[in-house]
């Protein structure tokens, strides 16, 4: 899984470390597959790029496909995802050269974080925006996070009940 919040630094020739915990995830996925996919993220306003494994692009592709969508609608889905999307190799100490684009959209120049999303993909980030936008985020998981996560009952309100305990 892609789990944790990672700092890494940028090195002269704009090479970043992906966690040995995230290469790991995508080899044991895929041990064919030397590096991630990466993209804009889709949320608006987010200054951050998705990653995932190359193989998890055609998931991604059959679930646009699948969808309940207008088929210009899918179009813009795909596009926003297939028509920006880069592909990092790892090199031999596991680094991805961080493309002057994706440098760019994140803001970042000396170092970058590397955001676990559960088992299918991860987020890269300005250590500083992720932590500024990540901390409201935090703080408005409502009340159905622990029925889904836990599958209690969801609270009714403020009172009255054990809040599904």
């Amino acid at each position: 899984m892609f789990f944790g919040t990672h700092i890494s630094k940028i090195d002269a020739k704009k090479r970043a470390s992906v966690p040995a915990a995230f290469r790991n995830h995508i080899l044991a996925g895929s041990p064919d597959v030397k590096g991630i996919a990466v993209f804009p993220s889709l949320k608006a306003g987010d200054p951050a790029y998705m990653a995932c494994s190359p193989e998890y692009l055609l998931t991604l592709d059959e679930r646009i496909q699948e969808a309940d969508l207008d088929p210009e609608e899918a179009d813009r889905i795909a596009s926003g995802v297939f028509s920006y999307m880069e592909m990092l190799p790892f090199d031999d100490g596991g680094r991805v050269v961080l493309s002057e684009r994706l440098r760019l959209h994140i803001g970042v120049e000396k170092d970058v974080a590397f955001v676990g999303k559960g088992s299918q993909r991860f987020e890269i980030w300005a250590p500083d925006t992720h932590e500024a936008m990540s901390m409201p985020q935090r703080e408005a998981v409502g009340p159905n996070a622990l029925s889904i996560l836990f599958k209690r009952k969801p609270r009714l309100g403020n009172g009255g009940g054990d809040g599904g305990r």
